[in-house]
């Protein structure tokens, strides 16, 4: 199921991936850990035998894999990014020191 979280990242990344039950229970598939520096380009394909918990669960093909896509992100942009973070913080401090 492709979605689409356009997120900037970097460094130590976990992925984990749940099941929401009926009765609104979270039950974890599986999940990955990596680190972006080691991240190859544009790809990243996950199989079954890396991913914890899907390893040894027969409830997935042997060919059972997920892909992660990345693309480059230019110095304009990771400053809006950063700008924008940290006035999110700002704002999230300053309604702390109000309570």
């Amino acid at each position: 199921v492709p979605f689409n979280i356009d997120q900037i990242i970097q460094g130590d990344i976990l992925i984990r991936c749940r099941h929401l039950t009926f009765n609104k229970k979270r039950v974890s598939m599986f999940r990955a850990a990596f680190h972006t520096g080691y991240v190859p380009p544009n790809v990243l394909r996950l199989t079954k035998s890396q991913l914890d918990g899907a390893c040894t669960d027969k409830r997935y093909p042997d060919n059972f894999f997920l892909d992660l896509i990345f693309e480059k992100v230019d110095a304009e942009t990771i400053a809006k990014h950063m700008e924008e973070s940290e006035k999110e913080h700002e704002d999230t401090d300053s309604k702390e020191e109000k309570d």
